[in-house]
């Protein structure tokens, strides 16, 4: 909801440069959710973790303050906007206890992968380590020559979720003029004719290379996603609704949410680009807790005023149960339109990753052509993503249940295993605990994801059955003159 935000960060050596891209794209200019892992390591040797002040050994490091609004900023995400939909289909009580027991261990989760990047520091004598470079370590220490698959492996499941994200993207937006026009004119179209007439400017888009614009780009995007938010929490709170006739359990949709909430929980990408950039690295752990429990209140809040709002007939995204009135249907566009500039925030960091591997096969001549066909291919992807599944909220929980779960919950306690039983410093009350998350990481993504699909199908099923119904009927009507 797999990196992409922004902070002006100076490196320890030429090779983190690349740390100050993943930076910008992991903190500072962003409010919806995504994800980077800087990779760089120092050849050099440093301090234990627990005693660093990585202010004598890099520019520009940020202090607590700082610290906590990027990791508020990092995990704040389009997915707030669908935890309404989330509570109708958890209830209206184990709704909220779901969100805060996702919210503890994805918390927990997140300090997990911090204890290991400093593992590592402190065995290697490193400086910083990010998401794919824990991984490789952790399987480098048991099987050296196949370290590259743990880097592989997180960034096969980043790339899910931000192929994912692109695509949802695509689906908000185009949901959301579709409700404009069709509220205010004449002009009636499918979403997917939506999602095509907003494939062409955003082609043209993805053309942008340069982080500065960028940066830019997500700074509007920053402003709008504010003023679009205390909006609709503002509407929300003023039409709450009796929850008793609302039901407290359901048990059938429930799986619905579980991957909608780990979605907007998928913000464990952010924390250690903002943990390496931190001057005091010991000090993270009260950012780290402070930072979520704002987040996760400020989620409960959306998630609970939207569902007593708007009852059962929440939808993929509660902005598209705003009014129509013209104040409500700009707050709808604006928030679109930040959607629509956070789309190429994402875009950049699926390029970074993917166009090198093509790049290195292909002759210097024709690069610069082959780079953009190389874009248009990949938007076109995820347009057809859009298209192939045009359900705001089956998408959304789709991602969370498949690439989601596995980054904020399987991966990190797998990899705190690994870390500490290495060095037989794992106690076996944390083994079990750890294990206990694997296997709800596993099991949730497995029926998550299951009952989601099986929620798209019922609904393109019903889609056909009503197309059906509406083809028949004219034809009965139809006279013979």
């Amino acid at each position: 909801m797999e990196d992409i935000q922004s902070c002006d960060k100076a490196s320890v050596n030429s090779n983190v440069g690349s740390e100050k891209s993943e930076l910008l794209k992991s903190a500072d200019n962003k409010m919806y959710q995504t994800t980077s892992f800087p990779e760089t390591e120092s050849e050099n040797r440093y301090p234990n973790t627990v005693e660093l002040d990585r202010s004598l050994y890099m520019d520009n490091t940020t202090s607590s303050s700082a610290s906590l609004m990027h990791v508020i900023k990092g995990n704040l995400g389009i997915g707030i906007f669908s935890l309404p939909l989330a509570m109708m289909n958890a209830g209206t009580v184990a709704g909220p206890l779901l969100m805060v027991a996702v919210s503890v261990v994805a918390v927990h989760c997140m300090q997990m992968l911090v204890q290991c990047s400093h593992a590592y520091c402190d065995r290697g004598g490193m400086l910083h380590l990010g998401y794919a470079g824990v991984a490789e370590k952790c399987i480098g220490q048991y099987y050296p020559h196949k370290a590259h698959i743990g880097r592989i492996l997180i960034n096969i499941f980043l790339l899910i979720t931000m192929f994912g994200f692109c695509a949802i993207y695509f689906l908000f937006v185009a949901e959301s003029l579709q409700q404009a026009f069709d509220a205010y004119t004449s002009f009636k179209l499918d979403v997917k004719l939506w999602v095509l007439i907003i494939l062409v400017p955003v082609i043209l888009l993805s053309f942008i290379r340069t982080l500065k614009i960028l940066a830019v780009l997500s700074s509007v995007s920053n402003v709008l996603a504010l003023f679009g938010t205390v909006c609709v929490l503002s509407y929300a709170g003023s039409t709450v609704h009796d929850p008793s006739t609302l039901p407290l359990t359901q048990w059938k949709t429930l799986p619905l949410a579980f991957g909608a909430v780990v979605f907007t929980y998928e913000g464990i990408g952010v924390i250690l680009p903002v943990e390496n950039m931190m001057a005091i690295p010991r000090r993270f752990r009260w950012v780290l807790y402070a930072g979520m429990s704002l987040v996760t209140l400020l989620y409960l809040l959306m998630g609970v005023l939207g569902y007593l709002s708007c009852g059962t007939s929440c939808q993929g995204s509660i902005t598209l149960n705003l009014p129509n009135t013209p104040f409500y249907m700009s707050v709808k566009l604006i928030i679109a339109a930040s959607i629509f500039l956070t789309y190429f925030i994402q875009f950049y960091v699926i390029t970074s990753i993917l166009f090198p591997f093509v790049k290195g096969r292909v002759r210097q001549t024709i690069a610069p052509l082959v780079d953009i066909a190389f874009r248009m291919l990949l938007v076109c992807f995820t347009a057809c993503l859009a298209i192939g599944i045009p359900q705001l909220g089956n998408m959304i929980s789709l991602v969370g249940s498949l690439g989601s779960t596995s980054l904020a919950f399987t991966f990190p306690a797998a990899l705190h295993i690994a870390t500490f039983c290495y060095d037989k410093s794992l106690s076996t009350l944390s083994l079990i605990k750890d294990i206990g998350i694997i296997v709800i990481g596993v099991f949730g993504s497995v029926i998550g994801f299951y009952f989601t699909l099986k929620s798209v199908v019922e609904n393109f099923e019903h889609d056909s059955a009503a197309h059906g119904n509406r083809t028949l009927m004219s034809t009965n009507f139809r006279t013979p003159f």
